[in-house]
C-alpha cells in the first residue's frame, strides 16, 4: 500500500514537473510571466530614445500618441500609481502577431519595470492578450485594450512589443 502511495506521489510531481510554468499561470487568456525581464528586450534599444514626449495624430476621432502608420496608445492623463486604461493602435500591411508586451523604462533609469495591470487591479505582468487576426482589421490596423499603470511621476519610454517584435517606443509624461 505504502508502494502505490509513493508511486501515485511520483507520478503527480512528475506530471506537474513537466508542465511549462507560462501553460500553469494562465487564466482568461492572459499570459503571467515570472519578474524576470523577457529575454527579447535589448538595453541597446534605450539608446537613441530621445526623451521628449512623443507626437499625437488623429485616428478614427481620437487622438493617438505615437507614430502616424505605425502605432500609438490612446490615454487618458496618466498618473503615478492610478490606472490607467490604454488602446494601443498598431498600423501596417504586415502587423506581427504574438503576445502584447510594454516594457516601460523611467529616465534616468535602465531597468524596464511591469506596467500592465490585469483585470484584479492587482497583478502586474510583462505580457497579454495577443495580437490575433481577431483583433487586426483588415490586416492594416489591430487594437487592443489594456490597464497600465506606472509607479511614479516624471518621463517613461513605453517599448512595444508583439511577440518578440519592438513595434514601438512611445514616451509619456507620468504626473
Amino acid at each position: 500500500m505504502k508502494k502505490k502511495r509513493w508511486i501515485s506521489i511520483a507520478l503527480c510531481i512528475a506530471l506537474t514537473g513537466c508542465t511549462p510554468l507560462t501553460e500553469l499561470m494562465r487564466e482568461d487568456k492572459m499570459a503571467f510571466t515570472p519578474d524576470l525581464v523577457p529575454s527579447f528586450f535589448q538595453e541597446t534599444n534605450m539608446e537613441n530614445v530621445v526623451w521628449k514626449e512623443s507626437s499625437t495624430f488623429h485616428y478614427d476621432g481620437e487622438n493617438v500618441t505615437g507614430t502616424k502608420g505605425k502605432g500609438g496608445v490612446v490615454a487618458t492623463e496618466w498618473e503615478s500609481g492610478v490606472i490607467t486604461k490604454a488602446t494601443w493602435h498598431f498600423f501596417g500591411e504586415r502587423i506581427p502577431t504574438g503576445p502584447f508586451s510594454i516594457m516601460a523604462v523611467k529616465k534616468g533609469t535602465t531597468e524596464p519595470i511591469q506596467a500592465i495591470v490585469l483585470q484584479d487591479e492587482a497583478t502586474k505582468v510583462w505580457s497579454t492578450t495577443p495580437i490575433t487576426m481577431d483583433n487586426v482589421d483588415y490586416a492594416e490596423h489591430g487594437q487592443l485594450a489594456v490597464n497600465m499603470m506606472l509607479p511614479s511621476s516624471g518621463m517613461w519610454v513605453l517599448n512595444a512589443y508583439i511577440g518578440e517584435v519592438l513595434t514601438e517606443q512611445i514616451i509619456i509624461h507620468v504626473k
